[in-house]
């Protein structure tokens, strides 16, 4: 009858539903070991007999104690939802706390950074001027080491020249003083010679001058005896 088909409809929604809350079989996630399916049998002599399970005795209870614990349970993920939360809170807050610092610490890395940035590219500005003046003063010493060089060997070939010049210079000059020395020898020899050449003609000129004298004189004594 139509009744009949009504209440095997409602048994196997019932079913269905169970089966996809997980109370069915007994073992399911949520049964607790309860057989929760219910068998349908039209023909039975009774309408209790016609259920395979008890609906107030067995069924309604057992529904009962699950929602409590499934209540409970959800209490209980509340009340951990709500710790969640407030860890998800303070989490939030440390984050943005954090998130702070880290912004932070960011500005204060690039500044030191570009801090450190301009400071090395002072620091390699100077390096490469004074990398420039080191090749600079190399080039220069081995400029002035070349030319002290050749200008010390211009040098020595110079003295060794003025000395040279200076042997023959000196074999000149010991050579026309010992020219000029016996010239002046042989002119003095000659001068001593002239002058006792001198000396002999003066001593004759003064002995005949004597005995002229003595002549003239003889002479005026003569005459004046004779006068007398």
């Amino acid at each position: 009858s139509k009744a009949v088909q009504q209440c095997e409809d409602a048994v196997a929604e019932y079913n269905a539903k169970c089966t996809d809350t997980h109370l069915i079989p007994s073992t399911a996630k949520y049964a607790g070991g309860i057989d929760y399916e219910i068998e349908f049998s039209p023909h039975a002599a009774t309408f209790d007999d016609m259920l395979s399970v008890d609906l107030q005795k067995i069924i309604r209870p057992a529904m009962h104690n699950l929602k409590m614990q499934l209540q409970e349970k959800a209490r209980a993920v509340q009340e951990e939802l709500r710790e969640v939360n407030e860890a998800c809170e303070q989490t939030k807050i440390l984050v943005a706390e954090k998130t702070e610092e880290v912004r932070s610490l960011q500005e204060r890395l690039e500044k030191v950074e570009s801090m450190y940035k301009e400071e090395r590219d002072s620091m390699n500005k100077e390096l490469k001027k004074a990398v420039n003046e080191v090749q600079d003063m190399e080039i220069e010493l081995h400029r002035i080491q070349t030319t002290t060089a050749n200008e010390l060997a211009q040098s020595e070939k110079q003295l060794d020249q003025a000395e040279q010049e200076l042997m023959q210079v000196t074999e000149i000059i010991n050579e026309e003083q010992e020219a000029l020395h016996a010239e002046i020898c042989e002119g003095i020899e000659k001068f001593t010679d002239h002058k006792n050449t001198i000396v002999a003609v003066l001593t004759e000129v003064r002995d005949q001058t004597y005995q002229v004298k003595q002549e003239i004189e003889s002479s005026s004594v003569v005459g004046d005896s004779t006068d007398n």
